[in-house]
């Protein structure tokens, strides 16, 4: 399963994982951006990963700019590229 992403700031491209940056960039805040039904963007801090079977009603948000998704905890290990122009399916719980 995955642990950690790479997303995609401005320029830079930044790691993170559910506790939070990984590296000492003033662009990394730990948040991730979720594009809202109205075309609105929307940043909250990223919570991790869950199996696929636990978003039963949970609701559905489209995650943009997550670049890399990665196996370890400190997003070294690549196992998944995401495609450009293309986002991640997530789910918004606790303000994460």
């Amino acid at each position: 399963m995955f642990q950690s992403i790479h997303v995609s700031v401005s320029y830079s491209v930044i790691k993170m994982n559910s506790a939070g940056p990984l590296d000492l960039s003033k662009k990394n805040t730990g948040e991730v951006s979720a594009l809202l039904k109205m075309g609105n963007v929307y940043r909250a801090p990223f919570g991790g990963f869950i199996e696929a079977e636990n978003v039963v009603g949970l609701p559905k948000v489209k995650l943009i700019d997550i670049k890399y998704l990665c196996t370890d905890t400190d997003a070294e290990t690549i196992e998944y590229v995401i495609q450009k122009d293309h986002y991640v399916v997530g789910t918004y719980q606790d303000d994460k």
